[in-house]
């Protein structure tokens, strides 16, 4: 599946393969969390609440077809806690008919996010007219890895624009953006332009509409400049170094396991299928560990590149590789414009 796909159900999304923002930004924590995330996405209240208000401010006329209301009383008159028989056989029953519970508070905090977006001058220059919730697929040129991701609302009405909603505890613009900071937003931005630039070779601007999610339910608007995003680029230039690290040092442990394995079965056989079959074993393994050995050399020029502030840059043209390339290739050292045209050369070479 390559390209932008609008209406994916948000389940067969996280079922599609690809890599996603939020495995990505697991980078600012270790390799391991990076691959941990990958195979394990995250839940939490706050994403659930997330959810439930994008549905209600984005697509109001499929809140009642994705969700459920929990509002069974008590015989005080208050709302039942969700446990017990009732409860088990009505979440049962939603989850049967492919749908999610919200509780009466949520439904209302949902709907009071929605008025207060829906009637915000400025959020609605931008949610006039476009798609909800348009998934992204695209995929490396040069090594096929498969990508990822979500836009919140799509509008070409004044150029491409690519608005994101968020709910936070305040919308003020030093309280968002420390939030932003610690919450790896400035990455979000950066995969999600340079993704949709993968897909149609256009480049879009990044809008964020905040809504406060605690009365007076206060919206603020921010076109995303580019040295924000510039920043995220910064950043990845740490998360690849780390990933290229981390693969430099298992390279190296599996060939001293593979030199420590030869000896300790270093045996000749008497028969000489059995000496051609092990001598057979030896050159691959050999083989496989020097090309290792060569992508160590690799490795480690990428490093000395990253640390001299190099990295990232097309050794040909000049330009930025990419995110993408480089998230599939760390080691690339050419844009895919000009690794084509390599290529396409040495074809004709060979001619």
């Amino acid at each position: 599946m390559i390209g932008l796909v609008p209406g994916l159900a948000f389940d067969e999304y996280r079922r599609a393969p690809g890599t996603n923002v939020s495995a990505l930004k697991e980078l600012s924590r270790s390799p391991r969390h990076y691959q941990f995330r990958l195979n394990n996405p995250k839940e939490s209240a706050a994403l659930k609440m997330g959810s439930v208000c994008h549905t209600a401010v984005l697509e109001p006329h499929r809140f009642l077809a994705e969700y459920v209301l929990w509002d069974k009383r008590d015989d005080e008159d208050g709302l039942k806690r969700r446990r017990g028989k009732d409860w088990k056989a009505f979440e049962a029953e939603a989850r049967d008919a492919g749908k999610r519970v919200v509780t009466d508070a949520e439904y209302k905090l949902a709907l009071s996010m929605r008025d207060a977006v829906r009637t915000h001058s400025a959020a609605m220059r931008y949610l006039h007219s476009g798609q909800a919730e348009v998934s992204m697929f695209w995929q490396d040129a040069e090594t096929g890895r498969n990508c990822k991701g979500r836009i919140d609302w799509l509008t070409t009405s004044e150029g491409d624009v690519l608005a994101g909603l968020k709910t936070a505890r305040t919308a003020h613009p030093i309280g968002f953006g420390n939030a932003a900071a610690r919450l790896g937003y400035h990455l979000q931005w950066a995969y999600y332009r340079d993704g949709y630039q993968a897909i149609t070779g256009k480049s879009a601007r990044m809008v964020e509409i905040v809504v406060e999610n605690t009365p007076p339910y206060d919206v603020v608007v921010f076109v995303i400049p580019d040295e924000v995003i510039d920043a995220g680029q910064e950043e990845y230039r740490e998360h690849f170094k780390k990933l290229l690290e981390a693969l430099r040092d298992e390279l190296s442990q599996d060939i001293d396991r593979t030199v420590q394995t030869m000896q300790d079965e270093a045996t000749v056989f008497a028969d000489p299928n059995d000496r051609a079959s092990q001598e057979s074993d030896i050159a691959l393994e050999l083989r496989n560990r020097d090309r290792e050995r060569k992508l160590i050399k690799k490795i480690e020029e990428t490093i000395t590149r990253i640390d001299s502030g190099d990295y990232g840059c097309c050794d040909s043209c000049g330009v930025e590789i990419g995110l993408k390339r480089l998230e599939a290739r760390p080691t690339a050292r050419l844009c895919i414009d000009c690794k084509t045209l390599d290529e396409q050369r040495e074809r004709q070479s060979v001619k």
